[in-house]
């Protein structure tokens, strides 16, 4: 089984996991994995789960042996989003995943949660740790360097024009020194 694959793979590293069968809730089984606190030291929880190929089987051609697994990585941010911040945060997500090169912030306007979500699809076969640590490394620095700026949105301690100014002066004093360009003074 795959998530048993996944769940030796990322014990072998030191991070704790939970493998739990399928629910009424959850019609899949899943791995629940223990990721580091965040900057409020509330736990973030990474929840795995693994399908196989959904392809009719006529429709594979006869030399295809091994078709990709589609999994799926997934934390949920343990904040709301206020009704006010609901523009403001579906902007900045969009903002975000466009820089991002593993785009993943989801946002559920009807419960004002925001997730990150990742899916990967590959051959179990091909899964190994580094290629399953690479993409939860990926997936932690994203939360780390954007989970405080979605909350203080979110919960209405900054504006999405306020985060704006801050990205462009932070652009404008990062820009190498250009002497063939005017001064303004």
């Amino acid at each position: 089984m795959l998530l048993q694959k996944i769940q030796t793979l990322l014990e072998a590293e030191g991070v704790e996991c939970l493998l739990l069968s399928a629910t009424k809730n959850l019609p899949f089984d899943h791995l629940k994995v223990m990721l580091e606190l965040d900057e409020k030291k509330r736990e973030r929880l990474l929840e795995i789960v693994a399908l196989p190929p959904q392809v009719q089987a006529e429709a594979v051609p006869p030399q295809v042996f091994n078709l990709p697994d589609r999994i799926q990585f997934r934390v949920q941010l343990p904040f709301k989003v206020q009704d006010l911040a609901l523009n403001q945060v579906a902007s900045l997500l969009l903002f975000l995943n466009q820089l991002s090169d593993f785009p993943g912030f989801e946002l559920d306007e009807l419960e004002g949660h925001v997730a990150y979500r990742y899916v990967w699809m590959s051959p179990s076969t091909l899964l190994d740790s580094p290629s399953l640590m690479s993409i939860v490394s990926a997936l932690l620095l994203n939360l780390r360097l954007f989970s405080d700026t979605i909350e203080s949105l979110a919960d209405g301690q900054t504006s999405f024009n306020d985060l704006l100014t801050q990205v462009i002066h932070l652009l404008d004093t990062s820009r190498p020194f250009d002497p063939l360009k005017k001064r303004t003074n």
